[in-house]
């Protein structure tokens, strides 16, 4: 599932996850976290160590020593990697969004049914909340509410606000890529397609090797980086 399919709110259970990682290392929590994220947003994980690595932005030998430890938070289905649990709440999330747009489209049916024989204003009014209700806003990281023990910075907020918005092209990027290669190349946009194009078009992407997926990968992530920025 592509990013273009974000659900508004992830649910998170502050007290269910510090008693499942009590005992796990920062890296081991870190990775864990990140890969629940990468599922609400893709809607599954691959299963290839090298790929899922690339996700979490280490290496595979970083990654060996981290995925013992969170290995048992998911299932294998289909060649993809599930946690149970979250993907239970994110059904339920994607069936909930639906109903309400059944529930909108219904109700202006009944509001403009007068109108609805000329094909053009319910229509109109349909899609545009079906649009609206569909598009929402990626999911918030869940934090504790702990203040930090560093000392605020005195300038630079324009920097740190580059900063997390660089973060978030890049996270963004490897998610299109991700999403790309899950659908066999089929769900694009037009920032995907320019990207797709930078990187050598979807036939060198889709006959990549090993040895040189990374290189692909990067000019496919870069390229997306920057048009999504402009």
């Amino acid at each position: 599932m592509s990013s273009g399919n974000s659900l508004a709110m992830m649910p998170w259970f502050a007290r269910d996850y510090l008693a499942a990682t009590r005992a796990m290392r920062l890296a081991e929590r870190g990775a864990y976290c990140d890969l629940l994220f990468y599922q609400w947003e893709m809607g599954e994980l691959p299963s290839d160590p090298t790929r899922l690595a690339r996700l979490l932005g280490t290496d595979r030998e970083e990654f060996q020593e981290i995925w013992p430890a969170i290995a048992s938070k998911f299932i294998e289905k289909d060649g993809r990697l599930l946690n149970k649990r979250l993907e239970q709440h994110r059904l339920k999330a994607i069936a909930q969004r639906q109903k309400k747009i059944d529930a909108a489209k219904t109700t202006n049916n009944k509001r403009y049914g007068e109108r609805a024989s000329n094909g053009s204003l319910s229509d109109t009014v349909n899609g545009s909340l079906s649009d609206t209700l569909s598009a929402s806003p990626p999911s918030p990281s869940p934090s504790p509410d702990i203040k930090s023990p560093l000392p605020p910075f005195k300038k630079g907020g324009t920097g740190r606000k580059r900063r997390s918005e660089s973060r978030r092209a890049q996270d963004e990027a490897a998610i299109r890529w991700e999403a790309l290669l899950n659908s066999d190349g089929k769900e694009r946009d037009d920032l995907v397609q320019a990207a797709i194009t930078a990187a050598g078009g979807w036939s060198r992407i889709k006959q990549r090797t090993e040895r040189d997926e990374p290189a692909i990968r990067k000019q496919f992530c870069d390229a997306y980086r920057a048009r999504a920025s402009a």
